[in-house]
């Protein structure tokens, strides 16, 4: 009734004079208040949710009203909003608190915006942030319902509102009373403060991030999962470099968990890299530090990491080229992938007394051959990323170990002629010659597979031109030499070299040129001669 009374007035406030119907309401307003202050202390009323609702209407007019007329009355209005929501929030019925989390987060979002700040005097954000804190309204709000997507998102809002002013303690409060719940974004991430990290100071992100490496030493693989897909979605997220540092810190240490299955690890790194490459707020000397981490795999021979590191690389140079220069020319990456591949050959071999086969592991998760692959393919994408030329040496050295050596298995003999091939290009052309000459036109041809043929073939047919062959390329140069004469040599007269043009676009030589009036090609008057300048 109070509403319905006073929602006319405050409709028309823009059309009358204030002054004049001030007196006429004032006393309808006190009672309104009065009457709300009343239901507050009769919590069987207020509990119910037709008065709650009606409530926040009758709210939501008075302050309309008092914004004009009466605005020493908004602070009054203000506490009666938050303790009606304070207490609708200790109910146990989830509509009720439904409907109070909806009227914090309007409150939140008038208290945002400039300009309803400022033409309907909201709260003022750090008043409002403090009750919030003080009230205990988040551990309430974490009571509600999380299985409803609306409460969930305002939940959400209410903690990136909340975030900057959480101490440690309400952070490690929040995130045991979240984990307990299994609380679950609509954006799939794990945990309300895990999205909303983003507004966090460095040390409310240090709590956080010890809180997620505690979780994950007793996560079971679902759990894991939410954490990750959470830290990858926030690492891409992140404007503060030190945050994204820190995330890149966490997934580095969890993928060196030698308990993870292969699908987990390779996930990890997988975020790990896309966060490296794709965001603009990373140091370029961490992306380069993260890559020397790898080349220390591979150098020292830990084969845990020789397949992860070398597969990290080529995604992360896939974005930025001068990481490859940088491994290639002061870290010699090359070099050291031919000794890998040939370290762990020798060990392959010792360990199955040359039975080396498909399935041959070099560590508990990467088969030998998926090593050798991963290695070559590196090593063929830098190269032509970078359009550069391998050495000859480094090549001799690739084919010894992969083809002529005595512990060269038939997975390093198909793997190294395939490489040979697709890496023709990577080679100029004397070192194909070279390579040839000493080492390829020694083998068998009879005795190679179809894939050590092709390579065979390939060479041999560039280092060793047939008659057809150079008799095509004669021919070709003929007729370039050909068509270098016909566009610089008089066509009249065919011994002087062009020197006059006409105004047509035709020419022929002086000589021939005082003799025309008219084009010898398209027969048109000529009306200008041009000297051209050979």
């Amino acid at each position: 009734e109070y509403n319905a009374l006073l929602s006319i007035f405050a409709n028309c406030l823009d059309y009358i004079f204030i002054d004049k119907y001030q007196h006429l309401f004032n006393e309808h307003v006190e009672q309104a208040m009065k009457h709300v202050k009343k239901v507050l202390n009769e919590e069987e009323n207020i509990f119910e949710v037709t008065t709650s609702d009606s409530m926040f209407d009758l709210l939501t007019t008075l302050k309309t009203i008092c914004c004009s007329a009466w605005s020493d009355r908004i602070e009054i209005i203000h506490k009666l909003q938050l303790n009606i929501i304070s207490k609708l929030l200790q109910s146990p019925n989830m509509k009720l608190k439904t409907n109070a989390l909806e009227e914090l987060v309007i409150m939140i979002e008038n208290s945002t915006t400039v300009l309803l700040n400022v033409t309907h005097k909201s709260i003022d954000c750090d008043i409002l942030s403090q009750w919030i804190i003080e009230s205990s309204i988040v551990s309430e709000v974490l009571k509600g319902d999380m299985n409803n997507s609306n409460y969930i998102t305002n939940t959400g809002k209410l903690f990136k509102f909340i975030g900057p002013k959480l101490t440690k303690t309400d952070i490690e409060t929040i995130w045991k009373a979240e984990y307990n719940q299994s609380i679950l974004l609509d954006d799939h991430s794990f945990t309300l403060l895990i999205s909303v990290c983003e507004e966090f100071n460095s040390e409310q992100f240090e709590c956080l991030i010890d809180l997620i490496s505690e979780l994950w030493k007793f996560a079971t693989n679902a759990t894991q999962d939410e954490l990750v897909d959470s830290l990858n979605k926030v690492g891409h997220k992140l404007m503060n470099m030190q945050h994204s540092e820190r995330i890149l810190e966490i997934l580095w240490t969890m993928a060196h968990d030698e308990s993870l299955p292969c699908s987990m690890l390779d996930r990890l790194l997988s975020c790990h890299r896309d966060i490296s490459s794709g965001s603009h707020y990373l140091n370029h000397k961490l992306k380069y530090d993260y890559c020397l981490k790898c080349m220390d795999y591979i150098k020292s021979y830990n084969l845990q990491w020789i397949v992860l590191s070398c597969r990290y690389i080529m995604k992360l140079v896939e974005f930025d080229t001068e990481i490859i220069y940088f491994l290639i020319n002061k870290n010699d990456l090359i070099l050291y992938l031919i000794q890998t591949i040939g370290r762990c050959q020798h060990d392959v071999w010792m360990q199955t007394n040359g039975n080396v086969s498909s399935d041959t592991l070099i560590d508990k998760r990467h088969t030998y051959k998926e090593s050798l692959k991963i290695e070559l393919d590196l090593l063929t994408y830098i190269l032509k990323k970078a359009r550069m030329y391998v050495i000859l040496r480094r090549a001799e050295e690739l084919w010894l170990t992969l083809i002529t050596n005595h512990e060269a298995c038939l997975i390093d003999n198909e793997l190294g002629f395939g490489w040979f091939i697709t890496s023709f290009n990577e080679m100029n052309g004397q070192s194909r010659i070279e390579l040839y000459e000493k080492h390829i036109s020694k083998l068998d041809s009879s005795k190679l597979t179809e894939t050590g043929l092709n390579c065979y073939n390939l060479y041999h047919d560039y280092s060793n031109p047939s008659v057809e062959e150079l008799r095509k390329k004669i021919e070709q140069l003929e007729f370039t030499i050909e068509q270098i004469k016909d566009r610089y040599q008089c066509q009249i007269c065919s011994n002087n070299e062009n020197a006059i043009m006409f105004d047509c676009g035709h020419g022929c030589c002086s000589n021939c040129s005082n003799q025309l009036k008219k084009c010898h090609m398209c027969r048109n008057d000529i009306k200008k001669r041009f000297k051209l300048d050979l």
